[in-house]
C-alpha cells in the first residue's frame, strides 16, 4: 500500500468523523431544544389544570365525575399535585433551572446552582414558618 493511498484513506476518515461530529452535535441541540420544551409544556399543563379546577370551584359546579377523570389522567392534578416547593425541587433535580438567571434551561445532574439552591431553601424556610 502506497503512502498516498493512506493519506487518502486517513483523510477519508477524517471527513467521516468530522460528519459523525456534526452529527452529534445536532442531536445535542435538539435534544436540549425538546427538553426546554417538554418542560414548558409541562408547567403550561399543570397551571392550565389548577385554573381549570379554582375556576370550577369558584363557580360552583359539581363535577366530581370530570375531576376524577382528570386525577386518573394526570398526576399532575391539584388534588394528587404536590407543594409550589415540591413541585420546583422536581424539576430541579431532573436537571432544570428554577431560578430566574436559567428558568427552564437544562442543567447538567453534577451541576449545582446556587441561585435554585437559594429560591428552594427561602421556600423550605417559608412552610417551616407555618
Amino acid at each position: 500500500m502506497s503512502n498516498q493511498s493512506l493519506e487518502m484513506l486517513v483523510q477519508k476518515m477524517e471527513d467521516q468523523m468530522k460528519a459523525v461530529n456534526q452529527t452529534v452535535f445536532e442531536l445535542k441541540q435538539e435534544v436540549n431544544r425538546l427538553t426546554l420544551e417538554n418542560n414548558r409544556l409541562r408547567m403550561q399543563q399543570y397551571d392550565a389544570v389548577e385554573q381549570m379546577t379554582l375556576s370550577q370551584v369558584l363557580t360552583g359546579e359539581d363535577t366530581y365525575e370530570s375531576q376524577d377523570q382528570i386525577q386518573e389522567s394526570d398526576p399532575l392534578s391539584p388534588s394528587r399535585a404536590p407543594s409550589g416547593r415540591q413541585r420546583l425541587q422536581t424539576f430541579y433535580d431532573e436537571g432544570v433551572h428554577i431560578c430566574h438567571h436559567y428558568f427552564g434551561k437544562k442543567r447538567d445532574l453534577r451541576e449545582e446552582c446556587i441561585f435554585c439552591q437559594d429560591i428552594l431553601d427561602s421556600l423550605g424556610d417559608q412552610q417551616n414558618d407555618k
